[in-house]
C-alpha cells in the first residue's frame, strides 16, 4: 500500500535524549523511536494497521500476508500451520506405582531388573530406558516372590499387546503388574494325622468270647502262636 502515513515521518529523525525528548512530560503515552530499514522490511498502510473494525488477530494476519512475497501460498492450511501458537513443552507424567515385595532382596531385583531388559526381545517397543526399569523392578519381584516363574511374569506383560504405537510402555507395564498381581500363595501347614478307627469287636471262634481284631478269629488268650510269659 503507498498511502501517506500521517502518524509517522517519512525519514528517520535523530534521537533525543531520554531527558530532553519532546514528549517527556506531557503526560504518558505513545513515543516513537524511528530507524530507517533498507532491507527486509514491509509497508504497512494505517488503513490495515488501525483498522476500527478488524480484530488484533485480524490485523496481524494482514500484516503477515503484507509481508510475504508474491506467489506466497496463503490459503487457510497453510496460515493455520505458520500462525498456531507455539507448543508448550509437556512435562512427563510420572509412572503408576508398582507392587512392592515384602522383602527387596538384592538377588530378586537383580533378577527382577534382568526380566524387564529382556522384554525387548519379545516386542521392540518395551525398550525401557534404566528409570523405568528401576521403577518396574520391585514391581516384578513382588510377583516373583509369589511363586511366579520368571517366564510366566514375562508372558503376563507381553501378552495381548495393543496394535497401535506404544506411546508410554513403562506405563503400560506399570499397570499390567499392579492390575494382574496374582494372589500370594497360601502358608505351608503340615500335614495332620488322622487317627485310626478303633478295631471292631470280633468274637472268639475257640471261646466265643469278645474281643477287639481287625478281623474275625482266635482271642489272645486261644492263639498258640503267641509268646507265653515265662
Amino acid at each position: 500500500m503507498d498511502t501517506e502515513n500521517p502518524s509517522a515521518p517519512s525519514c528517520a529523525q535523530p534521537r533525543v535524549a531520554a531527558k530532553k525528548h519532546p514528549n517527556r512530560g506531557s503526560g504518558g503515552g505513545l513515543i516513537h523511536e524511528h530507524t530507517r530499514h533498507t532491507s527486509h522490511f514491509t509497508v504497512v498502510g494505517n488503513d490495515l494497521a488501525q483498522h476500527p473494525d478488524l480484530s488484533g488477530l485480524a490485523i496481524g494476519i494482514g500484516t503477515h500476508i503484507q509481508s510475504l512475497p508474491a506467489g506466497a501460498k496463503v490459503d487457510i492450511k497453510t496460515l493455520a500451520e505458520r500462525l498456531k501458537p507455539p507448543q508448550k513443552p509437556a512435562r512427563k507424567a510420572a509412572l503408576p506405582p508398582v507392587p512392592q515385595p515384602s522383602c527387596a532382596a538384592p538377588a530378586l531385583l537383580q533378577q527382577s531388573l534382568d526380566l524387564l531388559v529382556r522384554l525387548r526381545r519379545h516386542d521392540s517397543r518395551l525398550l525401557l530406558s534404566a528409570t523405568d526399569t528401576e521403577h518396574l523392578a520391585p514391581g516384578v519381584a513382588a510377583w516373583l516372590e509369589r511363586d511366579v516363574s520368571a517366564a510366566d511374569v514375562a508372558r503376563a506383560l507381553t501378552s495381548d499387546l495393543p496394535a497401535e504405537d506404544l506411546r508410554r510402555p513403562a506405563a503400560l507395564l506399570a499397570h499390567r503388574l499392579t492390575d494382574r498381581l496374582p494372589p500370594p500363595p497360601p502358608p505351608f501347614r503340615a500335614p495332620v494325622a488322622t487317627p485310626s478307627a478303633p478295631a471292631k469287636i470280633q468274637n472268639c471262634d475257640g471261646c466265643d468270647r469278645g474281643f477287639r481284631a481287625p478281623r474275625p478269629g482266635l482271642c489272645p488268650g486261644c492263639r498258640t502262636d503267641l509268646p507265653k510269659d515265662t
